[in-house]
């Protein structure tokens, strides 16, 4: 039961990791072809 509840954290960890990660490169790439 612990580790199913662990997967589900970890799951939610990377899916906010990936999501975070392609925000930053948005901005990154906008503020190249900005400047």
């Amino acid at each position: 039961n612990r580790s199913s509840l662990t997967n589900t954290l970890r799951g939610v960890t990377n899916e906010e990791k990936l999501n975070n990660l392609w925000v930053k490169m948005q901005i990154t790439v906008n503020s190249i072809f900005d400047s």
